[in-house]
């Protein structure tokens, strides 16, 4: 390994480090966040690897690993972590690299689903289902998947056909605002 290559792997632990807030050495590989998260079996590398990953400065391999986007935040990793690291935060920080960087995200349905998922937020304040669903299905040209499974789930009452207005739609806004501004 050249001087230049540590130099810039230790750029890019510290630039995913004060993105996240997170001090990713603390993870001493337990392998409890790659146990409890729910789809680790779509991953095709784990949460523990995408630690060791990141506390190594391997750019590449993050970056072209499908792992943070795939992460639902749901935060089971984080709750049987021994150290608490928050580890959605650190995967949001490969993302937001990711994304500043201009890199394709792996997998076309990935892409589409993650935009779709952000154009939800930023227009509803919260994940609207529904039209989440709709927007994803057209947008991946899959028009009739989970049709069926949405018509049980309205007719039990468990999504609606309008979302629910969340307060403070306008700091909402602002943050997203905020966040292009960064970007750019």
């Amino acid at each position: 390994m050249k001087i230049e290559d540590t130099d810039r792997n230790t750029e890019f632990i510290k630039e995913i480090e004060s993105l996240s807030g997170e001090k990713i050495a603390m993870c001493y590989q337990c392998g409890k966040c790659s146990a409890g998260c729910p789809i680790a079996y779509e991953m095709n590398e784990l949460p523990d690897k995408i630690m060791r990953l990141a506390q190594l400065g391997m750019k590449e391999e993050l970056l072209s690993s499908t792992t943070p986007w795939l992460c639902a935040s749901c935060e089971m990793c984080s709750t049987r972590c021994p150290q608490e690291v928050e580890i959605p935060r650190v995967m949001e920080a490969i993302r937001a690299i990711s994304v500043r960087e201009g890199r394709q995200r792996t997998g076309k349905d990935v892409n589409i689903f993650y935009d779709t998922f952000i154009n939800n937020i930023k227009t509803f304040g919260r994940s609207f289902e529904p039209m989440m669903v709709a927007r994803f299905n057209l947008s991946s040209r899959k028009l009739f998947k989970d049709m069926k499974n949405g018509m049980k789930l309205f007719t039990k009452g468990k999504i609606g056909l309008l979302p629910d207005k969340p307060k403070g739609m306008d700091q909402i806004r602002k943050i997203y605002d905020r966040a292009n501004a960064e970007e750019k």
